[in-house]
């Protein structure tokens, strides 16, 4: 196959999405639409592993964890199409531009199966512990941004996107203090009341050092050599799960 017989088959999964997963929402049968796309997904990722498993690695990180958002008020197919079919049907457009300018760098004209690449590591947020603060209520705080920046963490780990990392680190602890009653993280870090000493020894570290590697890269200008982040010097996942802990442990 192709590069552009490749680009044709998209569009056939494409038309599928839209015909097959699409109607259950638009019906107003939302779990059946949910077993649909998860259906749809895997035989999707299987696809994509056999021609172009770089691709599929990309579409499996960015759909593992999308945030879906729903009111009260909103149609299944609304709230479906603002989450994970946009990201999906738009993934799709960006591979079949691709494809049929032969822009697919690692494309198996064989269609040779190759297992998947185990990513850098496990996610940089537990899943489990995400799935703790959705499960939060919180008359005070609207949590729907810890939550995004969570899977963002995870999405650009898994993609090595380790400068991002660093970034969404110190997103994180600009955006929770107020959660445990402070002004900013540096008082969250000196001055939090309801910690133990390892608590504060964890915070410290986030301060003191996370916050250090995120503003060289943030703020640092262009020079004649760089070095550039690796899975090391952004591994702070032990601390900020305590600090996650922590927010969870408040607000049950």
């Amino acid at each position: 196959m192709t590069q552009r017989e490749f680009a044709k088959k998209l569009l056939d999964w494409q038309k599928e999405f839209r015909e097959d997963v699409t109607k259950h929402y638009a019906g107003e049968h939302r779990d059946r639409g949910d077993q649909a796309y998860q259906r749809w997904r895997e035989r999707f990722t299987l696809f994509l592993r056999r021609y172009a498993p770089r691709e599929a690695r990309r579409f499996q990180a960015t759909t593992d964890h999308l945030l879906i958002v729903r009111t009260s008020r909103s149609r299944p197919l609304d709230e479906f199409m603002e989450g994970r079919g946009d990201i999906c049907l738009g993934l799709i457009d960006a591979l079949v531009t691709d494809a049929q300018n032969r822009r697919i760098i690692d494309f198996r004209e064989d269609g040779r199966t190759v297992p998947p690449k185990r990513p850098v590591s496990d996610e940089y947020v537990d899943v489990s512990r995400i799935r703790e603060i959705k499960a939060l209520s919180s008359q005070d705080f609207d949590l729907s941004k810890l939550v995004r920046i969570c899977e963002e963490l995870n999405l650009c780990y898994s993609n090595e996107c380790f400068l991002a990392v660093a970034m969404l680190v110190r997103s994180m602890l600009d955006h929770v203090p107020p959660i445990l009653g402070c002004p900013s993280f540096k008082e969250v870090a000196n001055n939090y009341s309801a910690g133990t000493k390892s608590f504060k020894d964890s915070m410290q570290h986030l301060e003191n050092s996370s916050r250090k590697i995120a503003d060289a890269h943030l703020h640092g200008q262009i020079r004649k050599s760089e070095n550039l982040p690796n899975k090391t010097q952004i591994n702070f996942r032990n601390d900020l799960d305590v600090l996650l802990a922590e927010v969870v442990r408040i607000l049950k």
